[in-house]
């Protein structure tokens, strides 16, 4: 699929999906979290599925040996991420917005300057906490605790409303290029306004940034398909059975928190070794351009 296709399917496709939820079609709170947690499991975990592969393929894990030491500091990263959150919830989770607002801008990268992605990357943030912050400062609450998840709600609105005010703009303006980065960025401010943060994550997520992270990625790999298609099937099956038997080391939970903390306790860890491999990549791409 092209990037142009793929960017078309999905302003098309939020639209519908915001204009059904304006016209009062709702999903109870539990189904939105199984289906977060099916459509994350389905489509979300496999873009990060095919990291040795992507590090292999840049230089990063030569041989046996190079790709043994590439998988243990992965994992070292992937459990230092965990424990932070262990002990620390409230850094974790600040730590975990600020990565994942400079990760999500690079969805637009090149189509979009500086500015309009980092407007892009905070505002996929800062938009559901603006239109709905009483559900934001819940699920942070959730991740974090209930006092600091109010407190940060709070705190960011009035740069959310700078943010999105900017972000319309850079939507706009990208729109009167012809752009198509620009309806995919209008398109999230209108699904961030109609839909619940946990749907608004689901359409993004696991339809715009997993998807065109994935499509780069079998773009430039150059092994045959049903290779990179098995080592990421593999690997998203790994983390599946970790998380669950980390839920069970938590029998208290309750259902609705088990489900949304697994998620995202669960993708926070894994963004932590997964930008380190894509700035490398980045890096290894500057010093070997002809690679």
């Amino acid at each position: 699929m092209q990037r142009r296709t793929h960017s078309l399917a999905f302003a098309a496709g939020g639209v519908l999906i915001a204009t059904a939820s304006l016209l009062g079609v709702e999903l109870p709170y539990l189904l939105q979290l199984v289906l977060l947690a099916l459509l994350v499991v389905m489509v979300g975990l496999p873009h990060g599925a095919l990291d040795p592969l992507l590090a292999r393929a840049a230089g990063l894990a030569p041989g046996t040996m190079g790709m043994t030491r590439f998988l243990g500091l992965y994992v070292l990263q992937l459990t230092l991420a965990l424990l932070l959150w262990w002990w620390q919830p409230e850094l974790a989770l600040s730590l975990f917005l600020l990565m994942s607002a400079i990760h999500f801008a690079d969805d637009w990268t090149p189509e979009l300057p500086l500015w309009s992605r980092a407007l892009a990357g905070s505002g996929l943030i800062l938009a559901p906490l603006l239109f709905h912050p009483q559900e934001v400062a819940g699920l942070f609450g959730v991740l974090s605790s209930a006092t600091f998840g109010q407190w940060l709600t709070t705190a960011l609105q009035p740069l959310a409303l700078l943010v999105v005010t900017g972000l319309a703009g850079a939507g706009l303006i990208s729109v009167a290029r012809r752009q198509p980065a620009g309806l995919e960025l209008l398109t999230v401010l209108l699904l961030a306004w109609a839909l619940t943060p946990v749907l608004f994550f689901v359409v993004y997520f696991c339809g715009l940034h997993s998807p065109r992270h994935l499509i780069d990625s079998f773009r430039e790999l150059q092994m045959p398909g049903r290779v990179t298609l098995g080592v990421c099937l593999a690997l998203t099956a790994l983390t599946v059975i970790g998380a669950l038997l980390l839920a069970q080391t938590q029998p208290q939970w309750d259902r609705e928190e088990a489900l949304l903390r697994l998620v995202f306790v669960g993708l926070a860890v894994l963004t932590v070794p997964h930008m380190t491999l894509l700035w490398r990549v980045k890096q290894q791409n500057r010093l070997n351009p002809g690679n």
